[in-house]
């Protein structure tokens, strides 16, 4: 019996697929779902709660916490959208203006995206409890300093 004789070796080998850009950052979506979730949960619960409370203090109430009164308001008369419509954009926006392909797949590297998103929330959380103590903070000063 006689082997057939050898053929061709078949071009099985196809070029490396390339990647696509991603339409969305899904990592930085998630951080944005899970701030523009809190922020809800604030501005719609805690807030008016703590509004309640104020109106029985019967003294005038500082800036920052008038600001944020007013800003919760908006949120509950359909401003809320325009919140959510702003934690939206970075994971869209983000795919877009990174540089592709990344750099090294294996390897992780700063995100700037993901930075700004961390200040500007430690910022506005920020604001949002100094403006929710402050005038606990005044009343207790307001009582402890009283003429005896």
């Amino acid at each position: 019996m006689s082997l057939p004789p050898p053929t061709e070796p078949l071009e099985y080998a196809s070029p490396a697929p390339t990647r696509r850009r991603p339409l969305i950052d899904v990592p930085l979506a998630f951080s944005c779902l899970s701030a523009a979730i809190a922020v809800t949960v604030v501005l719609f619960i805690v807030v008016p709660r703590a509004e309640e409370t104020f109106k029985t203090f019967g003294t005038k109430l500082p800036t920052s916490t008038i600001l944020l009164l007013n800003f919760s308001r908006f949120c509950q008369s359909g401003g809320i959208a325009f919140v959510w419509i702003l934690f939206a954009l970075p994971p869209i926006i983000v795919p877009l203006v990174r540089p592709w392909p990344p750099p090294d797949s294996r390897r992780r590297y700063f995100r700037l995206s993901r930075l700004l998103l961390t200040v500007f929330l430690m910022f506005f959380f920020g604001w949002m409890i100094l403006a929710l103590f402050q005038p606990y903070v005044a009343l207790i000063d307001a009582v402890s300093n009283s003429p005896k």
